[in-house]
């Protein structure tokens, strides 16, 4: 062989080896570069993902998340005992269930009445009254057992009941057929109210602090207010949109009411005067309750019978 075919060998096979090794560079610089992206975009996944729990917990404290779902037809009233704000009394038409834990948790008590309205008293807290269709009962041991109040009513088809905050002796019912009525030893003897008494009512309210002023959610007017004892009744400009099929009070906030609405939960600090929102925002609120001895506690039950709680006066409804 030739001294120039041996060089021309020699040529060509540096020259394929320096392109094998061009190749192999170039190869090993795509896989770091792959490797670096691939890391980059799942640190870019993670602090997105970061960003969004973040953002949900700790600006939007008003994000709802509910405790339970209540499976039942309707739900009718809402109660908070005064001895423990995590026991909860809840009536629908077919009777009572009760929660120890502040709602996560529900069991039936022994009652088959309708329980359209209830309140429990906020110095007896074993003192539990119902009303609703054909019923007016009592309990006197935490709802354990119930009995019929023997009363003066002319009838007991009650669609409003209202306990005083400030005297839970002093009640009010509105009788369907009847009109608006007034006790004040416990429920024994009534008396008819005056006047006009709002038609289509479902709920009313004592205002803390305020005896003489009540409060009425109606299916037709809205929410109507009476400053003078229910004798005559306004709605004025404190009307809530959508309306409200339930109240809740405690008894040493003065002129504080909560109201349920189709379009979230509210409050007034003026007696009904004005409202604004205690939030659940777009969530349709069928009932609301609070705690005697922290108003800051609300409880809440939506349409669908979702469970709700709040500790910082409806701020947040985390459940905690």
């Amino acid at each position: 062989m030739s001294t120039d075919t041996r060089r021309t060998k020699t040529t060509r096979k540096a020259a394929r080896q320096e392109k094998a090794r061009r190749h192999a560079s170039a190869a090993a610089r795509r896989r770091t570069i792959t490797r670096l992206l691939f890391a980059g975009g799942a640190a870019l996944i993670v602090a997105l993902l970061a960003v969004v729990w973040l953002t949900r917990t700790d600006t939007e404290p008003g994000d709802a998340q509910a405790l339970s779902t209540l499976q039942t037809a309707d739900k009718h009233s809402l109660a908070i005992s005064p001895a423990d704000p995590k026991t909860v009394f809840f009536g629908h038409h077919g009777g009572i269930k009760k929660s120890t834990d502040g709602g996560r948790s529900w069991r039936d008590l022994d009652i088959n009445q309708d329980a359209m309205g209830m309140a429990v008293s906020p110095k007896d807290p074993n003192r539990i009254y119902i009303a609703g269709h054909d019923v007016f009962a009592a309990s006197s041991d935490g709802g354990k057992s119930w009995q019929p109040v023997t009363t003066n009513l002319p009838g007991t088809d009650i669609h409003g009941f209202a306990m005083a905050p400030s005297d839970p002796k002093h009640l009010y019912a509105l009788e369907a057929r009847s009109g608006l009525f007034e006790s004040r030893d416990g429920g024994t003897t009534w008396r008819a109210l005056p006047g006009q008494a709002p038609q289509g009512v479902m709920a009313i309210a004592v205002v803390p602090g305020r005896p003489e002023t009540l409060l009425a959610g109606t299916m037709g007017q809205g929410v109507v207010r009476s400053t003078d004892g229910g004798r005559t009744w306004s709605s004025g400009e404190g009307s809530l949109p959508g309306g409200s099929m339930s109240f809740a009070t405690s008894p040493g906030s003065p002129g504080l009411v909560y109201s349920a609405s189709s379009s979230g939960g509210y409050r007034s600090d003026d007696s009904g005067a004005s409202w604004r929102s205690a939030g659940l925002e777009g969530v349709q609120v069928a009932l609301v309750a609070t705690a005697a001895t922290n108003p800051k506690i609300i409880q809440a039950v939506d349409a669908d019978g979702r469970v709700y709680r709040s500790k910082d006066g409806g701020t947040g409804w985390g459940g905690s």
